[in-house]
C-alpha cells in the first residue's frame, strides 16, 4: 500500500449498505486519529473499532474532526467529500510513531470506517509530528474520500 492510500474497511460499506452512515453535511460525526503500528488495521478486520487500535500520543496532538463532509453525484459517481486535515506540528512534544490515520463514528462504540497509510515504505517507517504537520489533503470538499460507480441502464 503506497503512502496517501485510502482503505474502507468491509465493514463500513457494510454499514453504508444497511444505512447505518449519513455523510451529509451535520449527517454522522466523524473524526480522524492518528495511530500507531502496535495493531495494524487492515481492510478486513471485523467491526473494527477506535479501541482496537493504539491512538498516538504527545504534545498537542489531538483527533480532528471531519469537517463539511457531504455526498455528491458527480456523473457517474457517487462521492463523499470533506475539507482537508491537519494535525499540527509539535517540534518539542509530538507523537513520532504515526503510521496510519483512522476514520471513525464518533458515537460509541466509535466504529472505524477507513483508514489511510501514511508510511512512505508500505508501513515501516512512521511520520512524526516533531518534524513537520501532517495534512490530509482531500481537497477542501472537492476531492473524493471514497466512492461508488453508478451503472448506466443496460
Amino acid at each position: 500500500m503506497g503512502q496517501g492510500t485510502e482503505v474502507l474497511f468491509n465493514d463500513f460499506a457494510h454499514g453504508v449498505l444497511q444505512g447505518r452512515y449519513d455523510f451529509r453535511s451535520g449527517g454522522t460525526d466523524i473524526e480522524v486519529m492518528l495511530i500507531t503500528n502496535a495493531v495494524v488495521p487492515l481492510k478486513t478486520d471485523t467491526t473494527p473499532e477506535k479501541a482496537d487500535y493504539t491512538e498516538c500520543s504527545g504534545g498537542t496532538y489531538s483527533a480532528q474532526a471531519l469537517a463539511n463532509q457531504d455526498a455528491v453525484l458527480a456523473g457517474t459517481k457517487a462521492n463523499a467529500v470533506a475539507d482537508d486535515i491537519t494535525f499540527a506540528q509539535d517540534a518539542g512534544a509530538g507523537p513520532v510513531d504515526c503510521y496510519y490515520a483512522v476514520a471513525y463514528d464518533d458515537d460509541a462504540p466509535d466504529p472505524c470506517l477507513w483508514f489511510w497509510d501514511l508510511t512512505k515504505d508500505g508501513g515501516t517507517t512512521p511520520l512524526s509530528l516533531r518534524d513537520a504537520p501532517i495534512i490530509l489533503n482531500l481537497g477542501a470538499g472537492t476531492r473524493q474520500l471514497f466512492y461508488t460507480s453508478i451503472p448506466a441502464n443496460v
